[in-house]
């Protein structure tokens, strides 16, 4: 406001001049006015011109300085406006993030159901008693299959109960499988039971009372059998399997212990 007051101050000085001027040259030749005193007036109007000059200067930086007011005060109304859209994003961000820990277990609930879909055996094995094919649902803790671990064979050997003083674990047998006879297996005794379930025709039924002993008595007495555990050593891929009947000898100094078994 002031500098607009000042230019038109200025241009009403300016115009003042400028009549002077033009009212004085024409006094000149009459020798009316000197010529100092036109110089003067000139160097008034040029005065006033410098002045007005500089005025319009100043409305022009004044203008500019209200034209960047301007524009900083849209700025910050634009500021304004996304203050309260960062406020409105933030209580909306509040619902997303209470979602995140439920969406997160969803996602660790798929993937542990894809891994579920992968079934892994836990040794080498093989396969057998298959009862589902492919396409069909296999339900939970139905059995679809039968894995026999084929890292390490044994044979369960019956002897009989005056046998097993000179069986002891560690003792070296041959193992003869009835699919092949001609070859013998090596062997290894691991353990001898302990104990087997008494004949109930010898010694009576057991029942939760007295013990039901039989009146009559058998005159001949057939000796118990204990299973005896053997390990193949090296056994060959396609000979051993389970359930097979095969003869076993117990070696000892010289000594053998034959006695028939199975896997």
């Amino acid at each position: 406001m002031n500098a607009r007051a000042g230019l038109v101050r200025a241009e009403a000085d300016l115009n003042y001049a400028s009549s002077n001027l033009r009212r004085l040259q024409p006094l000149l030749s009459q020798q009316y006015v000197t010529v100092d005193q036109i110089d003067q007036a000139k160097t008034l109007e040029a005065t006033r011109q410098q002045a007005r000059s500089q005025l319009k200067l100043s409305q022009a930086a004044e203008d500019s300085a209200t034209a960047q007011y301007q524009q900083s005060k849209a700025a910050l109304e634009q500021s304004r406006q996304q203050v309260q859209v960062s406020k409105h994003s933030v209580t909306t961000l509040d619902p997303l993030v209470a979602q995140r820990s439920g969406r997160s277990s969803a996602i660790e609930i798929a993937e542990y159901n894809l891994n579920n879909c992968r079934i892994y055996a836990p040794f080498d094995a093989r396969v057998t008693n298959l009862t589902i094919s492919e396409g069909t649902y296999a339900h939970t803790g139905q059995q679809i299959f039968t894995l026999i671990d084929t890292r390490a064979w044994w044979v369960v050997a019956n002897f009989r109960e005056t046998q097993l003083k000179h069986i002891r674990p560690g003792m070296p047998t041959d193992v003869y499988v009835l699919s092949e006879p001609d070859q013998a297996l090596s062997g290894t005794v691991e353990s001898v039971g302990f104990g087997v379930t008494p004949d109930a025709d010898v010694v009576g039924k057991l029942s939760s009372g007295l013990p039901d002993v039989q009146r009559t008595l058998n005159w001949v007495h057939l000796a118990s059998r204990f299973p005896v555990r053997l390990r193949i050593n090296n056994p060959p891929e396609n000979l051993a399997r389970m359930g097979t009947s095969s003869m076993v000898i117990v070696r000892e100094s010289g000594s053998i212990y034959p006695n028939g078994s199975h896997r």
